[in-house]
């Protein structure tokens, strides 16, 4: 399994980090690595690179053929007692079923109330040559003269414009300003027998919002456009749901 692990302090915009083991009133230690499946899907079915076409809210026709990015920041904040944070940076390729496996370590059994990470990597992190230098993190390096560090996001395709002609997109994001934390506010138990959960991107979430995203009119290369930039970064906020 394709994994980057690296030692990360505890975000400041996360909840306080906590005793793994939640003292006395928090979860029991489960002692078995918990599992993320990771899963994309668009309008609820899987996805399908570069052979379905999809449409977005506003009505562009578009095909995936990319979508590269990281998390980090995992943090677990259970019904009563300390949160528990996840040490770790991770690369996932949709188009790579080893990398959408996740390996979150021992993660305490018991109930829970939310889930927070960071779709990007934290400020320490997200240096030139802050990640082990791997072809993956080298293929996602954000240039130098935009600030250096990595790409927290590349989703990449085609869709038709306005005369109908085929053309390319580029969803890419990278930057500390650009880092998006998603909160996943539902309850749910993490047993012991079966420490494994399902994270699900939807794709069409990126599109919609708060912000309709609309190629012809926000731009379909977001690289060097901060307004379009900070758009995504809006509407990625719910882009994962937990099941």
């Amino acid at each position: 399994m394709k994994r980057i692990l690296l030692v990360l302090a505890c975000a400041a915009a996360l909840p306080a980090c906590g005793d793994s083991n939640g003292g006395t009133t928090g979860p029991t230690p489960s002692g078995e690595p918990l599992v993320a499946n990771i899963e994309h899907r668009v309008d609820m079915q899987p996805l399908a690179f570069d052979s379905t076409e999809y449409v977005n809210a506003a009505g562009n026709k578009y095909t995936v053929s990319r979508l590269e990015y990281y998390l980090s920041g995992v943090v677990f904040q259970p019904e009563g007692g300390s949160s528990h944070s996840v040490k770790g940076a991770f690369y996932v390729n949709a188009a790579d079923p080893q990398t959408m496996k996740i390996d979150l370590g021992a993660v305490p059994a018991g109930n829970y109330e939310s889930v927070q990470l960071f779709i990007g990597l934290d400020d320490e992190t997200n240096v030139t040559g802050g990640l082990p230098n791997t072809k993956e993190n080298v293929d996602m390096a954000w240039p130098e003269h935009m600030g250096g560090g990595y790409h927290f996001l590349k989703c990449e395709g085609h869709y038709q414009d306005p005369n109908a002609a085929t053309v390319g997109y580029a969803m890419h994001m990278g930057g500390n300003e650009t880092r998006i934390t998603v909160t996943i506010a539902k309850a749910f138990t993490l047993a012991k027998d079966s420490p494994s959960l399902t994270l699900a991107m939807n794709l069409d979430e990126w599109y919609q919002n708060p912000h309709e995203y609309n190629f012809d009119v926000d731009g379909n290369y977001t690289m060097h456009d901060d307004v379009a930039k900070q758009k995504l970064k809006e509407n990625g906020a719910d882009v994962f749901t937990m099941e």
